[in-house]
Formats: structure tokens, C-alpha cells, sequence
């Protein structure tokens, strides 16, 4: 598991993201439609990128208390857990479809009797992990990342890309609003999972550059107390 992290961090993966996300479009044009339907492979390629996200944080949770790291990766399971949840319309996709389109099987999560209380549910996980982040001060170990260079920048301009991508194949995009994309669907679901698998490399680089700066002090602060950083992250 930390050889994968490893690589999840290395520049080789972060520049391999950006080659699949320029490579997404062609590749919506030749692969077969299904494959990008409700519940179809590239969906559930989606759903598997981000359960490891989950797996690989609490692991790390487990591995590397009491650093700052630790903390991080507890705050970040319940993110991937409601990352996933959607994906999976909230499990409306392990019921028969709905219905079935041009576009494949309908899953709508409207038949699930709790689907109502899905978002003040996400609400409340949301605000109980900002709160926690904030009063850890979580935010001091990414400043000292950036101080250091090693912030995971590449990553994420992906994943703002991919923001952009995805919301350009929906038609919503200003000044692009109403135009439509050729396989549109099969575009956007490839520059999603793209955009998860950046989020593992965030992840695994955000982590792996707080365990190596020590444990989060009294006052908040990494490295606080000199500690040598866990054999797992070395």
C-alpha cells in the first residue's frame, strides 16, 4: 500500500493525469457508448477511485497518528464517502433502472424514501469536518507545503480543469451555454474519473509531505515536537 501512495505522489502519475485529461475527448469519440452509461464501466471505475481514496485515508488515519498527517486523513474519509454516495446516486444504482433512454438506464435517487434528508445529512458531515480542520488547524501544513515547494499544484489545476470540462459537456459553461458536445456524456464521466484519480494524488502528496513534517503540537503547529517521521512514509 505505501508503494502505491508513493506512486500516487510521483511526478510520473501527475503527468500521466494530464495526458489522460488532453487524451479524454478522442477518446470519447471511439470507445463504445455504454461503457459511459449510468452504472456503466467508466461510472464504476469512478466509484472504485474514489472507495480507494476512502480506503487509502483511513489506513493512513491508522498508520500515522499521532501525526498531523493522521488528522488530515480522518477528516478526508467522510469527504470521499459522500464523493462516493453520489456516484452511486445515493444507492439508487444497486436498484432496477428507472427507466431507459437514448442514453442508456435511469437511476434516479428520488425513489429512495431518504433521499430527502441526503443533504442536510452532507451538510452536517461537512460542517463537523471543517470545524475539526480548523481547530486542529489543518491549514498550517498546507502553508508549510507551499513554503517548501511541494505543494501538489499539478493536480489540482486538473482538477479545476476538469470542473471546467465537465461542466462545458453539460452545456452550462459561459459563453458556451446551449452548445452541444459531440458524446458529450462519454466526455464528461472520462474527465470525471480523471479529476478523482487527481484527488487521489492530492491525497496521497498531502499526506505523505505532512507525515515527513512530524506530529501537530499544542499549539497546533507541525513538527511542534520533534519526532521522527513513521517507517511507512520514507
Amino acid at each position: 500500500m505505501h508503494t502505491f501512495t508513493r506512486f500516487l505522489d510521483s511526478r510520473r502519475f501527475h503527468w500521466a493525469l494530464l495526458l489522460a485529461f488532453l487524451a479524454c475527448y478522442p477518446l470519447s469519440r471511439i470507445m463504445p457508448p455504454a461503457w459511459a452509461w449510468e452504472n456503466g464501466v467508466v461510472e464504476n471505475a469512478q466509484a472504485a477511485a474514489l472507495v480507494t481514496g476512502a480506503v487509502l485515508a483511513w489506513l493512513a488515519w491508522q498508520r500515522l497518528r499521532p501525526h498531523a498527517a493522521a488528522l488530515m486523513a480522518r477528516c478526508a474519509v467522510p469527504v470521499w464517502l459522500l464523493l462516493t454516495g453520489r456516484e452511486l446516486s445515493w444507492g439508487a444504482v444497486f436498484l432496477p433502472a428507472h427507466g431507459f433512454d437514448a442514453s442508456g438506464p435511469i437511476y434516479t435517487s428520488r425513489v429512495l424514501w431518504y433521499r430527502p434528508m441526503v443533504p442536510a445529512f452532507a451538510a452536517i458531515v461537512l460542517a463537523i469536518v471543517l470545524i475539526v480542520a480548523w481547530r486542529q488547524r489543518l491549514h498550517r501544513p498546507l502553508k508549510q507545503m507551499m513554503v517548501r515547494q511541494r505543494f501538489p499544484w499539478l493536480p489540482i489545476l486538473i482538477i479545476v480543469a476538469v470542473m471546467c470540462a465537465s461542466t462545458f459537456a453539460e452545456g452550462h459553461l459561459y459563453p458556451f451555454k446551449g452548445f452541444v458536445l459531440e458524446q458529450g456524456e462519454a466526455y464528461e464521466e472520462l474527465v470525471e474519473l480523471v479529476g478523482y484519480l487527481a484527488l487521489l494524488a492530492v491525497q496521497a502528496r498531502v499526506l505523505r509531505e505532512t507525515a515527513a513534517a512530524g506530529p501537530l503540537g499544542r499549539a497546533g503547529k507541525v513538527g511542534a515536537e520533534t519526532t521522527a517521521p513513521p517507517e511507512s512514509i520514507r
